[in-house]
């Protein structure tokens, strides 16, 4: 195992205020608005994902109708650099633009699996923040999974910096 990170020994490691078990929302969330950058009208639809049948974590989906054109794990292999928001690239070389708000919203109420189904390229900015975001999933609510949850401990300063614009750092904490 890398020594940069370490594992939790067990399930009673998990942060202070965080939940030892990964969850999915209780029912399908549904929310409208308007891309930041596009201004085009867009449909979000968070679906539970309980049996990780579209294969675990967040996964973002293109589609059009019925019909998935497109698809994207929440990974680092697959953000390419947009200017002013984060991009995930999918199948067929489509995009899913400005996905922080909700990825930051999902995590903040602990969502481990779900599908977030687009029928447009660019997630709604919505009030700008992740606000609207967290009473959308206040409201769909949270499905507590058997699955116990992973944890990743930073064990020293990390930085990352990307050309001369951005650079991120987490330091460790005893928390």
């Amino acid at each position: 195992m890398n020594s940069d990170y370490e594992q939790p020994a067990s399930l009673s490691s998990a942060p202070l205020g965080w939940s030892s078990r990964e969850a999915t929302l209780e029912r399908e969330l549904r929310i409208t608005g308007r891309g930041l950058h596009t201004g085009r009208k867009v449909l979000v639809r968070i679906l539970p994902d309980p049996e990780k049948k579209a294969g675990g974590g967040i996964v973002f989906r293109r589609m059009r109708g019925a019909d998935c054109l497109s698809e994207a794990r929440t990974s680092y292999s697959l953000w390419r650099k947009q200017p002013l928001c984060s991009t995930l690239q999918g199948t067929n070389g489509l995009l899913f633009r400005t996905v922080e708000h909700v990825l930051a919203a999902l995590m903040m109420r602990e969502i481990d699996h779900a599908v977030v189904a687009l029928d447009a390229e660019e997630v709604p900015i919505l009030d700008g923040g992740a606000a609207e975001w967290l009473r959308a999933l206040d409201a769909a609510g949270r499905a507590v999974l058997t699955a116990p949850k992973r944890f990743i401990r930073v064990a020293k300063p990390l930085e990352y910096v990307f050309g001369s614009i951005s650079r991120y750092r987490a330091d460790p904490s005893a928390g």
